[in-house]
């Protein structure tokens, strides 16, 4: 990631241009972290892609939810995203990245490659409870869990990845049955049958 140009590499006129009301409160807000990602996006080009993109990025960065909550915040009235649907975006990310898919967001594959995983992971997973600590419900375990299945079940991920992805997850998340059942298995070294 590039470094964050200081505020006045970033003209008024421009934030006043672009962006909202809402949006120029995060220019001058107390939290550095916000500030940080709202001079990112007075420099992007603006598209709901790239504000997707820059929501994931605040989790993959391991940046707080109360940061990405003051960015959606901001974001342009017609950005339908809100904050379950950016954190589980974020998760799939990782998830797609293991399984070695095609990410559904603008983000560079080489940027993903950078940071480390499983810690980008287990940051994500510390969010969930925050998320529905504070009244979200925009997104349900079952959800996370339906994942967890896939990735579970993928056998192109490795079987250690695979443990150590749901291990972490266990800590955050009520699984069910089945992914409890697909954990013990992977565990103990068998083949997990993706038909169960």
């Amino acid at each position: 990631m590039e470094p964050d140009e200081p505020e006045n590499n970033i003209p008024d006129e421009w934030w006043n241009y672009i962006w909202s009301p809402r949006f120029l409160q995060m220019k001058n807000s107390s939290n550095p972290q916000v500030q940080k990602y709202a001079y990112r996006l007075a420099k992007s080009d603006g598209s709901k892609e790239t504000l997707l993109a820059m929501g994931c990025t605040v989790l993959l960065e391991k940046s707080s939810l109360n940061v990405l909550e003051e960015l959606l915040k901001g974001y342009p009235e017609d950005f339908s995203e809100n904050l379950g649907d950016v954190l589980i975006m974020a998760f799939r990310v990782v998830l797609d990245f293991w399984r070695g898919l095609d990410i559904l967001v603008d983000i560079d594959f080489d940027e993903l490659c950078k940071y480390d995983m499983m810690a980008v992971f287990e940051h994500i997973l510390t969010q969930v409870p925050v998320y529905y600590q504070n009244g979200g419900n925009s997104v349900t375990n079952e959800e996370f869990l339906h994942d967890l299945w896939v990735l579970g079940t993928d056998v192109v991920v490795p079987d250690e990845t695979r443990v150590e992805a749901l291990g972490h997850a266990e800590k955050y998340l009520t699984f069910d049955k089945r992914i409890k059942e697909i954990l013990e298995t992977l565990r103990r070294g068998e083949r997990v049958d993706s038909s169960e």
